[in-house]
């Protein structure tokens, strides 16, 4: 429930994919969202894509997240799953210390860590040709965490910190 109306559902795809290529190791984690009218094969499809852009990318870290992240997002428009303000896509590769992070749409992402609840700010239309790419610092113990649009309506019950 929002505001006293309940929020419609969303279907959501996560995938993780532990390649790349040679000189790249790290690992691809994916969130998808997209309309509950839709089957989960539209965005296993998507997750598909974004992993073949993110395998044969020979760009940077974050230029090979954001060429994979605008090829789910196209993926998603040609299948029906990505209409504004309903869909989203977020990617992320975990280093030493912080993370990679592209955003598009309507998915979120938050920091999570001892005394720590905040929400990486996505200013990224449901648009192929812009995606927020960043890296962000994670705090000791801290995690990231890629949900979807509703845990907006469920944040300030973990804002305390979490257990």
């Amino acid at each position: 429930m929002r505001a006293g109306a309940q929020k419609e559902p969303r279907i959501s795809q996560i995938a993780v994919f532990e390649e790349g290529w040679p000189s790249r190791k790290a690992t691809l984690y994916v969130y998808l969202e997209g309309d509950p009218s839709l089957g989960g094969e539209a965005l296993a499809a998507a997750a598909q894509e974004v992993r073949g852009k993110w395998k044969q990318s020979r760009l940077s870290t974050t230029g090979a997240l954001q060429e994979a992240a605008a090829a789910g997002i196209r993926a998603m428009l040609r299948e029906g799953a990505g209409r504004a303000g309903e869909a989203g896509l977020s990617c992320a590769v975990l280093q030493e210390g912080g993370a990679y992070l592209a955003q598009a749409g309507a998915t979120r992402a938050y920091i999570l860590g001892p005394q720590v609840c905040r929400r990486v700010a996505s200013s990224s239309p449901w648009d192929p040709n812009h995606v927020d790419v960043r890296e962000e610092p994670l705090p000791p113990k801290g995690m990231l965490l890629l949900a979807p649009s509703i845990l907006e309506g469920a944040l300030p019950l973990v804002q305390g910190g979490l257990p």
